[in-house]
């Protein structure tokens, strides 16, 4: 309609997985990026609301966090699984049956450089607590983000690991994508809540492709805090928080995906 012949990249995003109830992994990402037509405020591209679930396809890619240009595993998403929270800037959703089976069978084996969570924390995680941000950052080779980029979360107080999920616009075939992947896996530091966010300092400010990333606890490894939501601008004139990152609490997650969540160890 708007002169694709082909399929393309929408967006990338980091992505993780945990045991879900149906025996199916539950991978969790950001809704701005799957869905970027219900986040029309992070984007400026005026096409972007031309564009529904109906001319895109979903696939998971494992990476090799030693050799990022490798990918190690790609799956196909079932859509008919794709749950978008109400409010809150998340989505969860399962594989297909066969390609859930198969990459799960590969994990067992150690086949691939990759796992699921193994649990969603119970209780926010207090300020001064230390974690690990995880995911793929995504930049052209001039080291530019490039593709569909959001602005930055501007309104962000007021508003509302070696994966990653990307969308394509439907067509006949995915045009190939010469975007760098780099792994990134960074420590942080929880700095403060308001009644929608909770931040986390990194040692270097997080870039496209890190939004949907877990926050995994340093004290309990294994366990999730979070998921990554967005950047605030490093020009917010709240210095505390300017360059921080916004975390969706892993309570808030555990609470809204329990219905298919097997917040435990997978066995």
């Amino acid at each position: 309609e708007q002169g694709m012949v082909d399929f393309e990249v929408l967006s990338r995003a980091s992505t993780f997985a945990m045991g879900g109830l149906d025996g199916r992994l539950r991978f969790f990402a950001s809704a701005h990026v799957l869905l970027p037509w219900r986040w029309r405020q992070y984007y400026p591209q005026d096409w972007v609301s031309f564009v529904t679930e109906s001319h895109c396809r979903y696939s998971v890619e494992v990476m090799d966090p030693e050799a990022p240009e490798l990918v190690v595993d790609r799956r196909e998403v079932d859509v008919e699984t794709l749950v978008s929270h109400p409010h809150r800037d998340v989505v969860h959703f399962a594989l297909r049956p066969a390609d859930d089976e198969a990459l799960q069978g590969r994990v067992r084996r150690g086949e691939v450089p990759w796992g699921p969570i193994e649990s969603m924390s119970a209780e926010p995680a207090p300020p001064g607590s230390k974690a690990r941000v995880m995911g793929f950052s995504v930049a052209s080779e001039e080291g530019h983000g490039q593709g569909l980029g959001a602005r930055g979360l501007d309104g962000l107080v007021e508003d509302t690991s070696g994966l990653l999920a990307h969308a394509e616009e439907e067509e006949e075939e995915e045009k190939g994508d010469s975007r760098i992947r780099i792994p990134t896996d960074m420590t942080c530091e929880f700095i403060g809540r308001t009644p929608h966010q909770c931040f986390v300092r990194t040692p270097k400010v997080l870039v496209d492709g890190m939004c949907g990333g877990p926050v995994v606890s340093l004290e309990a490894p294994g366990t999730c805090h979070g998921l990554v939501e967005g950047i605030v601008p490093t020009s917010h004139p709240n210095e505390l928080l300017a360059g921080a990152a916004a975390i969706i609490d892993g309570p808030e997650i555990r609470d809204w995906a329990a219905p298919f969540l097997n917040a435990g160890p997978m066995e």
